[in-house]
């Protein structure tokens, strides 16, 4: 990914992810993520595209326990901006406020997602690195172009140093659970609304 993908990364999750909280917020708010993914040096960002550089798929992540802190002290009027609008015009945003109210005491402090470690699953050896958002238009799933995106975008995370690479999953997000099981992924449900995946580099 590319500064000059932006503009098309940020109509990618707008299809991809409609009602998302983030969505919600706006193209500013969904851009600014996507750009500091980009010129972060502890972060991984990639692209499908077709032959006409359209792009068909996303897969972002990093290593840096410090990214959301970064990107809220960066972008915070494209965010706050956001919220205000979406206070008075989006249900998705009055419900996220509400859902991310223990986030806003992290805005300001480096720290890392520790949910795996709390679930008893043992952590790797090497830097953990945590996907944020993968995605595929709906007009080309089932094509194999997830599997495809997620294994380039899984070796980018190994060479960047990391040991690990994982997320979470909505327990209803049954196409991503199938897709992360059958690339030999870890999955383990670790709440009532979420299931952690995960991969090492030896596997």
């Amino acid at each position: 990914m590319t500064p000059a993908d932006l503009v098309g990364v940020v109509e990618l999750h707008k299809v991809c992810f409609e009602g998302y909280f983030l969505t919600a917020l706006g193209d500013a708010a969904i851009g600014a993520l996507y750009s500091r993914a980009v010129d972060d040096p502890k972060s991984v960002a990639c692209v499908l595209q077709d032959d006409s550089e359209r792009i068909l798929g996303l897969a972002v992540g990093t290593l840096n326990p410090a990214f959301h802190t970064g990107l809220l002290r960066r972008s915070f009027p494209a965010f706050a901006g956001g919220v205000v609008r979406g206070l008075f015009t989006e249900a998705t945003v009055r419900k996220g406020i509400g859902e991310r109210l223990g986030f806003v005491s992290k805005i300001f402090v480096a720290r890392a997602d520790d949910t795996l470690e709390r679930s008893g699953i043992t952590p790797s050896q090497f830097p953990e690195a945590r996907f944020l958002d993968v995605a595929v238009h709906p007009d080309c799933r089932g094509g194999r172009h997830a599997e495809r995106l997620v294994e380039f975008f899984a070796g980018e995370v190994f060479r960047a140093g990391a040991g690990r690479l994982g997320g979470s999953v909505k327990p209803r997000n049954l196409g991503s659970l199938i897709l992360y099981k059958r690339l030999g992924w870890n999955v383990q449900k670790t709440g009532p609304d979420r299931v952690d995946v995960w991969v090492d580099r030896e596997e």
